[in-house]
């Protein structure tokens, strides 16, 4: 059955549910008793192999807006900087909402001290201003410009771009 039927787990106060998967069938196909399975907080979550090989699912296919895997999408695909880039935080990325880094509109800072704040600090306002910087760029190199929202637009497009190329799906 695998690791996770072999290990004892301490309960976290999360939640067991029958129709998690462990190696491609469910824990109820498996009949693993509820103290055989992860018992933690999630609504989806993966385990995975070097190889690929799914361990245990959780909604494991399902699509769903993962705002940490958004942050680090944004800083590989940010590579169109190098660290010494300035970026200025505009109106549009310090009215992001729910966001820890707190930066506020007018703010310079170097690629690299964003990419702290991003990474860090999880600071959607400076995925935002990473994404526009970006894509400002882009939109130059293709000969055109554009507000916040289009360079923002044409990062979210480079980004899409890379998770096909990464051979990620639902995602």
């Amino acid at each position: 059955v695998g690791l996770l039927a072999c290990l004892p787990l301490a309960a976290a106060f999360g939640s067991v549910n029958e129709d998690d998967m462990v190696l491609r069938l469910s824990a109820a196909e498996r009949a693993l008793p509820p103290d055989r399975l992860p018992d933690f907080d999630a609504s989806c979550a993966a385990l995975m192999d070097e190889d690929g090989t799914l361990w245990f699912g959780r909604n494991a296919d399902d699509a769903a807006q993962i705002a940490s895997l958004t942050k680090i999408m944004t800083a590989i695909v940010a590579d169109w900087l190098d660290a010494s880039t300035m970026i200025e935080v505009t109106p549009e990325a310090a009215s992001v909402g729910e966001s820890s880094a707190g930066l506020a509109q007018g703010d310079s800072m170097t690629f690299d001290d964003a990419l702290k704040a991003l990474l860090t600090a999880s600071g959607n306002d400076a995925a935002s201003a990473i994404a526009q910087a970006a894509g400002a760029r882009m939109l130059a190199q293709e000969g055109s410009g554009g507000d916040a929202y289009a360079c923002e637009a044409a990062f979210v497009e480079a980004m899409n771009a890379k998770a096909a190329e990464l051979g990620l799906e639902n995602s």
